[in-house]
């Protein structure tokens, strides 16, 4: 019977030796996960010119300092200092531009469609940092949403009624 009981007490002072440190190792882990979670976070600031880009819709990093935000009325905003300073450019289109791919700091394409009774959805290219936009495709009572490239040659323009466009060639060739 002392034995039993001896092994009684013994597995009663494990089980709470076991539960304590559960409840340290849970309470750790909170921790970890509270103070870790709030170093993520980071805050957003403003930052000045890109206000004049017409309600910019869209911003793609090409890498780590070269960006370009796309918007309203065919404008887009231009940076190489990582946002620090952003250059307005008009892709000469007045457009709402609702995508964008870039394939090098100078080289992007945007999709978007025309206002204010233009023909309908663009794809527009530029090789020279928005200075200069060639149209690739107008596509008449077409509204593109979304552009995608697996390579600077190889792409999709997609938008409404199921449309989808395909290029082989950047979409140099006509």
């Amino acid at each position: 019977v002392m034995v039993s009981m001896v092994m009684v007490v013994g597995v009663c002072v494990l089980v709470r030796w076991f539960v304590v440190c559960c409840v340290i190792l849970c309470v750790v882990i909170i921790l970890c996960f509270f103070f870790s979670s709030r170093r993520r976070h980071t805050r957003y600031i403003s930052v000045t010119g890109v206000q004049t880009c017409a309600l910019p819709i869209w911003v793609r990093f090409f890498d780590s300092l070269n960006a370009c935000a796309i918007g309203y009325q065919g404008r887009t905003a231009w940076t190489s200092d990582a946002g620090v300073r952003w250059k307005v450019r008009h892709t000469g289109y007045p457009a709402r531009l609702t995508d964008i791919e870039m394939f090098d700091p100078y080289t992007a394409t945007v999709v978007g469609h025309a206002l204010y009774g233009a023909s309908g959805g663009l794809v527009l290219r530029t090789s020279d940092a928005g200075l200069n936009w060639d149209v690739q495709l107008d596509q008449p009572g077409r509204d593109f949403k979304g552009v995608s490239f697996s390579d600077a040659d190889h792409g999709w323009a997609v938008g409404t009624g199921g449309s989808i466009f395909r290029t082989i060639d950047g979409g140099g060739g006509r």
